[in-house]
């Protein structure tokens, strides 16, 4: 099984020692400790380091040359590693550039490679890349398996998505098991699915903000929201599509959902830059890739809009109609297109009007905004029979909606006057940080029995506190989230979703960051 390695480092040799005890406490397989940046070891930390379990731990001081802080020559620090290891069965974690350049090197660290614990290397010989990919990384990592007892790595800064791809499918094929992990953003998933390929392990940061290489998530996050443990190769990957996308909380409430109802999948945060044709590249590899097991895609800002036209008639009717798809599934070795956007605000409305979509019917109901969400939002209502009204700062796109859909339009100065029974704000007015601005004046709000704002950052908005003191029912922007959310989950897995657990999930994450 893949070995979960947590990198430890601080401002002194000695503050390593607790947080490299946490992280071996906390579920860390292996710790790696750096040495690099800081002078010789005392016999303090010598006597502690002699004491870790043997084989849980590994001792690297990494040259300048590969992204670490040591400029010290290769023999002294490969006889500072062999001495450490050699005295408490450490691994050894050292360049194969300066291995391969130095002989003295390589005698030093020759009794480490030799003396196996068990049978399994003790040597990694690693190879960083911070320009970018090799020109030829599958023949780096045989060139370095071919020194034998040795765990090769190779790691490379990612450029796109894709190299997460190309990492994986380097560890699956790798002559021995090895290390291959794409730094950055964007190789977020060569390090989570590390074990679904056979790979020896990965590296993760022993705490958050403790990151020794861009991209490493920490400890916490993978044993916690990407379940490391439970990935193998038969697990399903999902995730969401996006760019940025780290502050996501998709994986957090999918992950959950997944692990509560007994499913073999991950979701993961998928960094996908939206220059050229990076989204058909990723989407086309992914579906050709059988090892990968993709069993769908979220689509959130900014590629909503373009993933219809990559699907073509692929898209289910109302998504081809909203002009964006937020959901992919892969079926038959195809994928299909679905908005769930508008299934879950009105998940969010039902849930508070009830009992079913015919409450809406002939509803008056009030929205502003004329963008993607509003699109969503318009057509989940028409499509249930609600009378429409859009208001909206730039006057020609909510003549162009209400074109499409059927609907009226007032001026934005004349917002809110007239017999709408539910407002819904689509606008990211209120939205944090802004969270003292209002799309609606609160002297307005009484005449509305509803009102509801897919903002759901903040949790409260300003126009649901103006709503709330004007006696009217108001609905949170995170019901829709969940909603949305929920219906994903039926899609992908043919079951339904703890709502309830998805609700609780995404309000303490908003108020432990709020």
């Amino acid at each position: 099984m893949a070995k979960l390695i947590a990198s430890v480092t601080g401002s002194t040799l000695e503050a390593l020692r607790p947080l490299g005890e946490q992280a071996l406490a906390a579920g860390a397989d292996l710790i790696e400790l750096r040495l690099d940046g800081h002078g010789s070891p005392g016999p303090s930390f010598r006597e502690w380091v002699a004491g870790l379990p043997a084989g849980r731990w590994i001792v690297t001081c990494r040259s300048t040359a590969e992204g670490g802080a040591s400029d010290a020559p290769a023999e002294a620090r490969a006889r500072l590693l062999a001495d450490l290891a050699g005295e408490g069965r450490g691994i050894v974690d050292f360049e194969y550039a300066a291995w391969r350049a130095s002989a003295a090197a390589r005698e030093c660290l020759e009794r480490v490679r030799s003396a196996g614990l068990s049978g399994k290397p003790r040597l990694i010989l690693s190879s960083h890349h911070f320009e970018g990919r090799p020109v030829d990384a599958a023949g780096l990592l045989r060139e370095i398996a071919a020194v034998g007892g040795v765990v090769p790595k190779v790691a490379w800064m990612s450029q796109s998505i894709c190299d997460s791809l190309e990492a994986l499918e380097l560890a699956r094929r790798a002559p021995v098991p090895g290390i291959v992990i794409c730094m950055g953003e964007a190789g977020l998933p060569s390090r989570v699915l590390a074990g679904k390929v056979g790979a020896y392990g990965t590296y993760c940061a022993a705490a958050s903000g403790g990151e020794t290489a861009p991209g490493q998530a920490s400890l916490a996050q993978m044993r916690e929201v990407f379940q490391w443990g439970s990935i193998r190769a038969s697990t399903r990957v999902f995730g969401v599509i996006g760019w940025p996308v780290g502050h996501s909380m998709s994986p957090l409430l999918h992950n959950s959902a997944f692990a509560r109802a007994g499913v073999d999948a991950v979701y993961l945060p998928l960094a996908v830059d939206p220059v050229g044709e990076v989204l058909e590249s990723f989407l086309d590899r992914c579906l050709h890739a059988d090892w990968l097991n993709v069993g769908g895609f979220s689509v959130t800002v900014p590629h909503k809009g373009r993933v219809p036209a990559y699907l073509g008639g692929a898209a289910d009717k109302l998504a081809q109609q909203i002009g964006a798809v937020n959901t992919l599934i892969v079926q038959d070795g195809k994928y299909r297109g679905y908005n769930t956007d508008y299934s879950g605000a009105l998940g969010a409305l039902i849930e508070e009007l009830g009992p079913d979509r015919a409450c809406l019917r002939d509803t008056a109901v009030d929205v502003l905004g004329a963008g993607g969400a509003a699109r969503a939002v318009v057509a989940g209502l028409r499509s249930c029979g609600a009378r429409v009204t859009l208001s909206n700062i730039v006057h020609d796109d909510t003549v162009h909606l209400a074109d499409e859909f059927a609907c009226e339009v007032r001026p934005w100065a004349e917002r809110g006057q007239g017999r709408g029974a539910v407002l819904i704000n689509c606008t990211s007015v209120g939205m944090w940080p802004e969270v003292d601005a209002t799309p609606m004046p609160p002297e307005s709000l009484p005449r509305y029995a509803a009102v509801f704002d897919v903002v759901y950052n903040p949790l409260e908005t300003r126009l649901l506190r103006d709503a709330a003191a004007a006696g009217c029912r108001t609905i949170r922007g995170v019901e829709m989230f969940v909603h949305q959310a929920a219906e994903q989950f039926r899609l992908w897995t043919g079951r339904e979703a703890d709502v309830g657990l998805m609700r609780q999930l995404v309000i303490g994450e908003l108020t432990r960051h709020g």
